[in-house]
């Protein structure tokens, strides 16, 4: 028996999306979810939902499986035609504010255990790469009759004959779609032999080794998909871009490092991530050579990792 509260949950989600774009697009966003159904070969675009649902479901892994939570029918195996792909990024990713923010997390039934949640996530610049072609995340079901790959650019979007590197492996795969689309910055999520065969464990790859585990490659390769190919050249709103290498004691307040970079350090100076030096590098060159944890005041956290950038939903910031 299903839980009460599922079943509430479930029926909230049949009205999360929005009808209108109207409503102001929420910082790190880009306003649109694509629906692909590959039995019918049918594409939809779905307005991110309101800005209070996108609060309560931060970030690409827990909105995903909540948006599989309305999607994936009961009683129904891994590689059922019905089970569904969701695959989504974060407010974070493809901003530029953070190195780390790069990540795409898909969710589905997974195929290791054939009831419980199946969660992929993966790295690179395929994340980056489907923001800049205009959407937030794929929604992926039914199945497609024979090989087949999706193509989602800021141009179009299609499914699209992947006989020609069904049977091939990752990097080949990666090479002759990027060739094929015909442009070079585009980036390829594929699938290898093994997904293409069901092996339970198979992997979805991207960027040659960047990969996202845990099934997701047998399930495409169920569903005959082999590849999504993503491009574009968009960027996400930012309203602010304040970033601090300064720590955060308990209750919000600054206080120093967690240690003094040395005269050493200082000379090295290593370029930052966004184009300026960054105490977050000498950091980590500190860190990297000592195996003890400095110490920090009590209540102060070590100078690991800079304040989050803060990403206006309009009221207040995240």
């Amino acid at each position: 028996m299903r839980d009460p509260n599922v079943d509430a949950l479930i029926r909230t989600t049949q009205t999360s999306f929005r009808l209108s774009a109207r409503a102001r697009l929420p910082g790190g966003y880009m306003g649109k979810i694509l629906r692909v159904d590959l039995s019918l070969g049918k594409f939809t675009d779905l307005n991110l939902p309101e800005e209070p649902l996108l609060r309560k479901y931060w970030g690409g892994q827990l909105f995903a499986e909540y948006v599989l939570l309305n999607e994936l029918p009961l009683e129904i195996a891994p590689y059922d035609l019905k089970n569904v792909i969701v695959g989504m990024t974060g407010p974070v990713t493809g901003t530029g504010l953070t190195p780390g923010g790069t990540k795409t997390c898909f969710v589905y039934l997974s195929p290791a255990t054939r009831y419980t949640l199946g969660r992929a996530a993966t790295s690179g610049y395929f994340g980056t790469s489907l923001k800049a072609a205009g959407y937030d995340g794929v929604i992926i079901t039914g199945g497609a009759r024979q090989p087949t790959y999706l193509y989602v650019g800021e141009d179009k979007v299609e499914l699209r004959d992947a006989g020609s590197v069904w049977g091939k492996g990752t990097r080949h795969t990666e090479d002759a779609l990027r060739a094929e689309v015909g442009h070079q910055d585009a980036r390829v999520g594929c699938i290898g032999p093994a997904g293409e065969n069901l092996i339970r464990a198979a992997m979805f790859v991207n960027d040659y080794n960047h990969t996202a585990a845990h099934g997701l490659g047998a399930v495409m390769g169920s569903k005959k998909l082999k590849a999504i190919v993503v491009w574009g050249t968009q960027r996400p709103r930012i309203a602010h871009k304040r970033i601090s290498s300064t720590p955060v004691c308990a209750g919000g307040k600054r206080c120093s490092p967690a240690f003094t970079p040395s005269r050493k350090e200082k000379k090295r100076r290593p370029r930052g991530f966004l184009g300026r030096d960054h105490e977050i590098e000498l950091a980590q060159h500190h860190h990297h050579r000592r195996s003890s944890r400095p110490r920090s005041k009590p209540g102060c956290a070590p100078a690991l990792l800079p304040v989050p950038a803060h990403v206006s939903l309009g009221r207040g910031d995240w």
